[in-house]
């Protein structure tokens, strides 16, 4: 087992191992039905249709995210919100916790292993939760040192990263349906490896709640169901590749039916159409191409007319898009061509803040302050978009405030009413209107005489 820890941080650093790195050379399994092959227009029909089917599949979720840029966009964009936290660990007063074990904690999720920080490593965990709907995450504990402000952490790509079912799996005994997970990584290359670790070494971060039907207990992605989302869009900017490339049904071309006045009319024979198709490639627009056909075979062109319009293709990727972020939770006037306005992209943040990523926040960091026995946290509250939200929250505390005190000093309203609107504690007396007080009228001293001036004028 010694062995297997000293060998992973050596096949983590190969880009196969990461989503990002070079494993799109792998060819997807037979349940796919529409991959893009490379960038020449070239596509794998493994069905009759082309469409995005099974994203239950780990490996369609995986193309998916490389392929369908708008799920991509709204999974990067959710990763890059979940950034914007600070890392905090805090004691039970929810002070800063300044004890040695606290400093360390903290230390070492700034670096929670030797390749990555704690922004590399959190935005990898939250692209691979979007993706696959969880994220294992390896505990590698040193037997050398009982400390777990030691340990490092590794993001378990869920591609290569399978669960072993538990034989002896009992709610009372037993309760974890997983015995082991196995990290298996074949291509055929120098770094190819396979190591068994322990389910009790494995953290799971989860993205959604609906489990998966194979005992394992681990959430379904929310990729699946995005089936049509997905195969509409990629058809739809398939459809806008061709026009784009090919204009479209411009016409087409068939042997000139002018009849010889002694042989008749003869059609192409299939070779003839052959060389036809491959001589036409040399013409086109670009500076490789030709622009004059030339050609021995008595051609006539028939020109078709066709509106683009009628396909309605950004209508369609328009729609598929609402649907990525309504499943999500992400949205939607957040993303191009919404044209939304600057409140409404303002109140959209806030929302997406204070209603997806702080939850979902909390809930890993709940894993991390379980494992540490030690509040480990995120702060969002310097986020301009919610400091913006504090000084709207404060003038409107303050406007509603005059607003009382105008009740108040007229009567409608107690002492303790004007408290509590304002949810303040009300204090024992505090059930009276409000009295004017009185104004005490200085007394008035009339002038005293002088020394020899009569008080009797004369």
């Amino acid at each position: 087992m010694r062995d297997q820890y000293d060998a992973l941080p050596v096949s983590l650093t190969n880009p196969a191992s990461n989503i990002f790195g070079s494993m799109a050379s792998l060819m997807p399994s037979t349940n796919v039905g529409f991959i893009p092959l490379n960038g020449q227009g070239d596509i794998l029909h493994t069905r009759e249709s082309a469409v995005w089917q099974n994203l239950q599949n780990k490996q369609m979720q995986y193309w998916a995210y490389v392929y369908c840029s708008p799920l991509a966009s709204v999974i990067d964009r959710q990763t890059n919100a979940d950034l914007n936290g600070v890392l905090e660990i805090l004691n039970d007063e929810g002070d800063y916790d300044t004890t040695r074990y606290g400093k360390a904690v903290g230390k070492r999720l700034q670096n929670p292993n030797p390749m990555q920080d704690w922004y590399e490593f959190r935005g990898q965990q939250m692209v691979y939760k979007k993706v696959y709907g969880y994220c294992p995450v390896y505990t590698m504990e040193f037997s050398s040192s009982p400390d777990k402000t030691t340990t490092w952490f590794w993001n378990m790509h869920p591609l290569y990263f399978d669960p072993v079912h538990n034989d002896k799996f009992s709610l009372i005994k037993s309760p974890n349906p997983i015995k082991e997970w196995r990290y298996s990584f074949h291509e055929g290359t120098s770094y190819d490896f396979e190591i068994t670790i322990p389910a009790d070494k494995i953290i799971i971060l989860r993205d959604g709640y609906m489990t998966q039907t194979d005992g394992f207990g681990l959430p379904l992605s929310k990729i699946a169901g995005l089936e049509w989302a997905i195969s509409n869009i990629m058809a739809a900017m398939e459809a806008d590749n061709v026009l784009l490339r090919k204009k479209g049904p411009l016409g087409f071309i068939s042997q000139d039916s002018t009849k010889d006045p002694v042989a008749g009319y003869v059609p192409l024979s299939p070779k003839e159409k052959t060389e036809v198709q491959d001589d036409l490639r040399q013409y086109g627009l670009s500076w490789s191409q030709w622009q004059y056909v030339v050609t021995r075979h008595g051609l006539k062109w028939n020109p078709m007319s066709f509106s683009v319009g009628d396909l309605e293709t950004k209508a369609t990727i328009r729609q598929g898009i609402d649907s990525i972020c309504d499943r999500f939770g992400y949205p939607a006037e957040l993303m191009s061509g919404k044209n939304a306005t600057y409140e409404n992209r303002t109140s959209s943040e806030r929302w997406l803040i204070n209603n997806v990523t702080i939850p979902e926040n909390k809930r890993d960091m709940l894993k991390y302050t379980t494992y540490y026995d030690t509040n480990v946290t995120c702060y969002y509250g310097d986020m301009p978009v919610l400091q913006d939200a504090v000084l709207a929250n404060g003038e409107g505390l303050k406007n509603r405030t005059v607003a009382l005190d105008i009740q108040y000093k007229s009567g409608i309203i107690t002492k303790n009413q004007f408290l509590s609107a304002l949810e303040l504690d009300t204090i024992p007396d505090g059930d009276v209107y409000y009295v004017e007080p009185k104004k005490e009228t200085p007394p008035t001293s009339e002038p005293q005489p002088q020394p020899n001036e009569s008080p009797i004028n004369d």
